[in-house]
This record gives structure tokens, C-alpha cells and sequence, in this order.
């Protein structure tokens, strides 16, 4: 399973993905296998964090989440997403290209 384009970070319902899944939860920005963190509990947004809100969760995050290239990577692909220019686009999407070619060898 691969995230979807730009996310680095899933945080499922305890129990709902398998042992043999979770081998292969997929970094939506740069493709690495996600590291898994089963039966976390805390808040899991901004605004549960400021009301008090904690919950049960699975954590995957990826391991390339903390470099600087890979949030580079992952901006690019927000703006890829977000332009309604296909031109634009396709810009975005070579510039992440290469700094994943030279990044995930």
C-alpha cells in the first residue's frame, strides 16, 4: 500500500491494518517503507492537542521525514497538487523527481 502523493504520516485505528500489511505501508512523498509504531495514544492534530483530545492509534511515519530534502520534496508535491496549471505541474513534479533521484538511491 502506497500513501497518497505528499503524505509522510498515517495514524489508522489500532488493529485495522495486519502485521503483514504494515510490511508494506509505502512513504506517499519519496516511496520508503513507512517505520510502524503500533499502540500509540495521544492527540493526533493540532486542534485535539490545544482541547484536551487524545485517541488510540497506529503510527507509521516515514524514516526520511525529518530531512530537509524530503520535506522540499514534499512541499513541491503540495504545489504540483495544488496549481490548476498543467505546465506548472509538470515543473513541480521534475524538480521532485530529481531530488528523489539523488536522495533514494
Amino acid at each position: 500500500m502506497k500513501l497518497d502523493l505528499g503524505q509522510d504520516r498515517w495514524m489508522p485505528i489500532p488493529g485495522t491494518v495486519s502485521e503483514a500489511e504494515s510490511k508494506e505501508v509505502r512513504c506517499g512523498v519519496c516511496g520508503a517503507t513507512m517505520n510502524y509504531m503500533p499502540n500509540q495514544y495521544g492527540a493526533t492534530t493540532w486542534a485535539g492537542s490545544m482541547a484536551g483530545v487524545k485517541r488510540a492509534y497506529d503510527l507509521f511515519i516515514c524514516p526520511n521525514h525529518d530531512l530537509g530534502w524530503h520535506n522540499h520534496v514534499q512541499k513541491l508535491q503540495e504545489l504540483q497538487r495544488a496549481t490548476p496549471s498543467s505546465k506548472l505541474a509538470g515543473i513541480y513534479e521534475g524538480d521532485a523527481n530529481a531530488i528523489l533521484k539523488e536522495n533514494c538511491k
